[in-house]
C-alpha cells in the first residue's frame, strides 16, 4: 500500500527477499553470520587493528562461547537494491551461475550468490573475484574456505581492474576501518585520502587486468557486482561490445556524477532495461521507503538474456 506521496507506508520486502528464509543456527565462537549463514571470523579481522585493539579482541574471543543466531532478512538501505540485484540474477540462472566481482573486498557478495544458489541447489557455481588490497585479498580466500569453497575451484585474482592491463598505482593500508581503496588518478596522490585515514595509507604498484581480459574465458556471465571506487565509467567503456554480448545483468555503485552519466549513456544506448538508479549523496524515494544513498547505484539487465 502506498501512502499520498508515492511511498510505502510500511515497507514490505520484495517477494524475492521475502521468499527466502533468514539463516538460523549454532555459530562457533568468534564468528559472525549474514542473513543468508555467510560466516565471517572475527579473529580475521585482528590482522589489520593495532596492537591495543588486537590484545582487547583476542580476550573477548576467548570468552566467547558457541550461540544460536536468528538472523533477519536486510534492513531497507542503501544496499537493499544490491541484494534484489543479487538474488534475481540466481533466481534467473539455467543450470550453470557465472558471477564476477569488481572490488571483491573480503567476498560478501561472491559468497552471497554462492549462499543463493545452495539453496536453489540445481546450479553449478563460478565465482570470479578481483581485488587489489592486499589484506582484504587474504580475507577473501580466507573466507571463501571459511564457508566451504575452495579459491582454487573459482578465479579469485590480486590485481585491479582498469581499462588497459598492466600495473596500477593503488591505495592499499588500512584494511579494517577503511573499504576505499582504488586506483590512484594521474595527477592525484594521498591528498585525495579523508585526512583522518592518511596515516597508514601508502601508494603500491600493482598488477592490473582490464574487463575484456576478465570476461574472456567465460561465454556467459549472469552477473556483475562492481565497487571500484571511482574507475567505473573508463573500465566498463573499455569493454561495451564483450559486456553486451556475454552480460545478464549488472550492479554499479558510482562515485562520481560524470560517471552516473557515462554511465546511463552506454547502457541506453545498448538497449539494456535499467531497473534501478538512484545518484550518488541524494535521498531517493524507493518502493521501500526513502533510502540515503552515499554513492550512487545503477542495475541494468540486459535484453539478450533476461526480460
Amino acid at each position: 500500500m502506498l501512502n499520498p506521496d508515492g511511498l510505502a507506508a510500511s515497507p514490505e520486502h520484495d517477494p524475492l527477499i521475502a521468499a527466502i528464509g533468514p539463516w538460523r543456527g549454532w555459530m562457533r565462537p568468534g564468528e559472525y553470520t549474514t542473513w543468508l549463514g555467510v560466516r565471517l571470523s572475527a579473529a580475521m579481522w585482528l590482522e589489520g587493528a593495532g596492537p591495543a585493539l588486537r590484545d582487547r579482541w583476542r580476550h573477548m574471543l576467548r570468552a566467547c562461547l558457541p550461540r544460536y543466531q536468528h538472523t533477519s532478512r536486510p534492513t531497507f538501505n542503501e544496499e537493499y537494491v544490491e541484494w534484489l540485484a543479487l538474488a534475481e540474477a540466481v533466481a534467473a540462472a539455467r543450470e550453470h551461475f557465472v558471477m564476477i566481482d569488481l572490488g571483491a573486498g573480503w567476498g560478501r557478495w561472491l559468497l552471497s550468490a554462492a549462499a543463493l544458489a545452495r539453496l536453489r541447489g540445481d546450479l553449478n557455481v563460478r565465482l570470479v573475484g578481483i581485488e587489489a588490497e592486499p589484506t582484504h585479498y587474504r580475507w577473501l580466500r580466507r573466507h571463501f574456505q571459511r564457508n566451504g569453497l575452495r579459491p582454487r575451484d573459482h578465479a579469485l585474482i590480486h590485481a585491479a581492474i582498469t581499462a588497459r592491463p598492466g600495473s596500477a598505482q593503488f591505495y592499499v593500508g588500512r584494511a579494517l576501518d577503511w573499504w576505499g581503496q582504488c586506483v590512484v588518478i594521474p595527477g592525484q596522490g594521498l591528498k585525495e585520502v579523508p585526512v583522518p585515514l592518511r596515516r597508514g595509507v601508502r601508494i603500491r604498484q600493482v598488477p592490473s587486468l582490464s574487463l575484456v581480459e576478465l570476461l574472456a574465458p567465460y561465454p556467459h556471465i549472469d552477473h556483475i557486482d562492481s565497487d571500484i571506487q571511482g574507475t567505473e565509467l573508463e573500465v566498463f567503456a573499455s569493454a561495451v561490445d564483450q559486456v553486451n554480448c556475454r552480460v545478464g545483468s549488472i550492479f554499479i555503485e558510482t562515485h562520481q556524477t560524470p560517471a552516473e552519466e557515462g554511465l546511463r549513456k552506454i547502457f541506453r544506448d545498448l538497449g539494456w532495461t535499467n531497473r534501478v538508479d538512484y545518484p550518488r549523496g541524494q535521498t531517493c524515494r524507493t518502493p521501500h521507503g526513502l533510502i540515503a544513498f552515499p554513492d550512487g547505484v545503477q542495475w541494468w539487465v540486459n535484453p539478450r538474456f533476461r526480460t
